[in-house]
């Protein structure tokens, strides 16, 4: 009886065991032991949760805009737009799960590059004598993108409801926001007097 008793108890830590390692997700986790469990079993369900952090404001390369030899005023605007560089890519840093998903949500393609219009027009003064020219440049937002896949299983008799986070990616995404503009002395960088 003790014997019986003994291996009763046995299988039952071995099950403890298992129940308590089956769907533990720790910090450690690497992406390929995530991978390793990326179906639930039966009777769970996977959902996600995508959470979005724009940070601040960031700005690419100064490109150069229209020149100009004074006196004069120079102006760049949507009108006189269509020789300048006007592209900007929503390039993707770290791992995403769903590209399309998410560019739904921020308004994007993930990874594609777009021409964006000049909402505004922004002039100089250019002094007799002098040169300068305008230069513009994207600002965007670095958003972050963390992707949560949850597994759950629903309430049944005999069953609790549970709930257990199997995996998180994380990425970035540049989402464009505006032009910013400035006007610098002379011509830099090769840029051509108009």
């Amino acid at each position: 009886m003790k014997k019986i008793t003994r291996i009763i108890a046995l299988l039952l830590i071995g099950c403890v065991f298992f129940a308590s390692n089956a769907f533990a997700v720790s910090a450690g986790d690497t992406e390929s032991e995530a991978v390793a469990q990326a179906s639930p079993p039966a009777g769970w369900r996977a959902f996600w949760v995508r959470e979005y952090d724009k940070g601040s404001l960031q700005s690419g390369d100064w490109r150069n805009g229209p020149t100009g030899a004074g006196a004069c005023t120079i102006s760049m605007s949507q009108s006189n737009s269509s020789s300048y560089n006007l592209s900007f890519t929503a390039k993707l840093s770290g791992t995403i799960g769903d590209k399309s998903k998410v560019g739904a949500d921020l308004g994007v393609t993930v990874g594609a590059s777009k021409t964006y219009g000049i909402t505004s027009t922004y002039s100089c003064t250019v002094k007799a004598g002098e040169t300068r020219t305008i230069q513009y440049r994207p600002l965007y937002y670095h958003v972050k993108v963390t992707e949560i896949e949850y597994w759950e299983r629903l309430p049944s008799p005999g069953f609790p409801y549970e709930k257990y986070e199997a995996s998180r990616t994380t990425g970035y995404v540049d989402v464009f926001s505006n032009w910013g503009f400035q006007n610098v002395a002379g011509t830099p960088n090769g840029a051509v007097v108009k």
